[in-house]
C-alpha cells in the first residue's frame, strides 16, 4: 500500500521579506499586504420587460375586425379577376 504524503498548511511566500506565511493571510508580519486577483465580471444588466399591451375594447375590436374584413374581401375579389382572367 501507498504512503499517504503529508501535506502542510497552504502557504505563500512574502515578496518583500521572503518569510512563508499561511496563504489566508491578507497582512505579512513585515507590514507587507497581499492583494487578492479576483476576477472582474461584466456588470449586471437590467433585465428587458416586455412593454404592456394596453388591453382591447370592444369597440377597437370591432374596427379591427371591420378592417380585416375589408381586407379579405379586396383579396377575394382579386382572386376572382385572376380567375376570371384564366378561365376557370
Amino acid at each position: 500500500m501507498a504512503k499517504k504524503m503529508k501535506r502542510g498548511t497552504p502557504q505563500k511566500q512574502c515578496p518583500k521579506c521572503g518569510k512563508k506565511v499561511h496563504a489566508r493571510l491578507a497582512t505579512c508580519s513585515c507590514g507587507h499586504k497581499f492583494t487578492s486577483a479576483k476576477k472582474k465580471t461584466a456588470p449586471t444588466r437590467k433585465k428587458k420587460t416586455a412593454p404592456r399591451r394596453k388591453k382591447k375594447t370592444v369597440s377597437g375590436l370591432r374596427a379591427q375586425l371591420l378592417l380585416e374584413r375589408e381586407a379579405l374581401q379586396k383579396r377575394a375579389e382579386a382572386i376572382d379577376a385572376l380567375l376570371e382572367t384564366y378561365g376557370s
